[in-house]
């Protein structure tokens, strides 16, 4: 069982807290998402789209 965090926000209206990994762009999906340990905040309807599939 998967333990980390990921929190989407689509509509990108959220500030995100400290102590997660903002993933925004693409780069960042591609740095981040699914390799860092810390938790992931996924901004934007497209990226939200990604996680979720």
């Amino acid at each position: 069982m998967n333990d980390k965090r990921i929190i989407l926000d689509p509509t990108g209206l959220y500030d995100i807290p400290s102590g997660y990994i903002p993933v925004t762009t693409e780069v960042e999906w591609i740095q981040f998402f699914g390799v860092s340990a810390a938790p992931c905040w996924v901004k934007g309807e497209r990226l939200c789209e990604w996680a979720k599939t």
